[in-house]
């Protein structure tokens, strides 16, 4: 009787399907729906594909059975036709770049480096974190720390683990007033990996450092072409030796190594290699996953003599890598929604210089347009708000290309404000052309 009820109800609606819908037929004839509003997705069968998809382009059909129609009103592929679905995506752009209840401080300990990668934008002018500036950054959380229910510290350079005790300094006292205050405390760290032997990481895991970023460039060869360190040596297998050491000594679940790779059209060929030594030593341990990302040129010198590659060279690798067993998720979440925005858009995200100079963009430290601020001795913050409001607003909410766009809700206009600044266009990320490839690896990732 109640499910008959519930029958009546959907009968008596009028129905149309969601804008945000993404439908894709992969080799098998099976019919991939995705949903870049909800985050929903759904395999239909190639029987019944067909007859799905005609439900989709008709709701109101009389050929669907109603069970069908009660799976996906409530999974929100179909929905009542008097839903606005672009305010709802105009809330979560709202809640996405506000966030109010979180506070990110992307910190440089240092802005040197033990490295001099051939595609590195930094100019490694600036060193160490001043001690004025730990005690600023310290004194900021605590004057705040009844704005937020969470605060999360990314560690960032230069390279950070060379400042290993700023982090030290900033963090045991950061966790000591989240403590007091009740207020979650989370941390990671993009570092090159290369002085993470067990012993930091032990120390790092007291500091509530529980995500981390670390580059490997391919396989040897190719790796130490493009990462030496600073007298020009490679740095591969120290780093590789590093990783081993945490999988395998380190039984806590609790933590989550990125393996990222800088990709180069000198790799491309490599790349099987490449995946299968992955595979071999990390696919069998869920705290590592893996992101491919080619080479992009944000600067200097030395990224202009390198023969780049596009993100369409790499899709089809990255497909074989995931039935290899490698969680690719970092890289495929992408079309998720809200996954797209860039940090830099966010009201409540802050990068932090070692002078105290504050910044949105990790990328474009000598921009003028990226120095916002300062963050003063006494643990307040001086902004600029004209400048501010270059990387917070303006993004889908006025841009006509944006507002009824599939892929809104995934990037909100907002995929890179930089780029938006500089050129004055809204970039579309180059998954929402990739999207059917991006479905598709979906239902395949492990």
């Amino acid at each position: 009787m109640k499910y008959k009820k519930k029958l009546e109800v959907i009968m008596s609606k009028k129905l149309k399907s969601s804008k945000f819908n993404v439908e894709v037929y992969d080799k098998e004839g099976n019919l991939l729906i995705f949903n870049t509003l909800t985050g929903n997705k759904t395999k239909i069968g190639s029987t019944s594909a067909a007859r799905v998809a005609k439900l989709l382009r008709e709701p109101q059909s009389s050929l669907s059975s109603e069970l069908d129609k009660d799976f996906f009103i409530s999974q929100k592929f179909i929905i009542d036709e008097q839903t606005d679905e672009y305010e709802v995506a105009s809330e979560l752009h709202r809640n996405t770049i506000n966030a109010h209840r979180t506070l990110t401080l992307i910190l440089l300990p240092t802005e040197n480096c033990n490295f001099r990668c051939k595609y590195c934008y930094e100019s490694f002018e600036k060193n160490w974190m001043t001690e004025n500036v730990r005690n600023a950054v310290v004194e900021y959380v605590a004057k705040n720390i009844s704005n937020y229910d969470s605060i999360h510290f990314e560690w960032f350079g230069g390279e950070p683990l060379t400042a290993y005790p700023v982090i030290e300094a900033i963090s045991e006292r950061v966790i000591n007033i989240c403590r007091k205050n009740k207020v979650r405390y989370t941390a990671s760290m993009t570092t090159n990996g290369y002085l993470l032997n067990l012993d930091m990481f032990r120390k790092l895991q007291k500091l509530r450092v529980v995500k981390y970023q670390i580059s490997l460039d391919g396989a040897k060869e190719f790796h130490d072409s493009q990462r030496v360190l600073f007298g020009g040596q490679g740095s591969f297998e120290k780093i590789f030796r590093n990783l081993k050491a945490i999988k395998d000594n380190i039984t806590s679940s609790s933590f989550l190594i990125n393996v990222r790779s800088n990709i180069s059209a000198g790799m491309l060929d490599s790349l099987d290699t490449f995946s299968g030594f992955l595979a071999t030593n990390f696919s069998n341990d869920k705290r590592f996953n893996f992101f491919w990302k080619t080479v992009g040129d944000w600067g200097g010198d030395s990224v202009k003599n390198m023969n780049l590659c596009t993100l369409e060279d790499l899709l089809p690798q990255i497909g074989e890598n995931i039935k290899k067993g490698l969680d690719f998720r970092p890289f495929t979440n992408v079309i998720y929604p809200g996954e797209s925005v860039c940090y830099a858009a966010k009201k409540n995200n802050f990068v932090i210089g070692s002078d105290g100079i504050v910044y949105k963009c990790t990328v474009a430290f000598n921009m003028e347009e990226n120095q916002i601020g300062q963050l003063n001795d006494d643990g307040s913050m001086t902004i600029n708000e004209e400048r501010l409001k270059l990387w917070v607003t303006g993004h889908e909410e006025s841009d006509s290309n944006c507002q009824k766009c599939f892929f809104r809700p995934s990037c909100q206009g907002a995929t890179c404000p930089l780029s938006r600044i500089q050129t004055s266009k809204s970039p579309c990320p180059p998954q929402k052309s990739n999207i059917k490839t991006y479905v598709e690896y979906q239902f395949e990732t492990v």
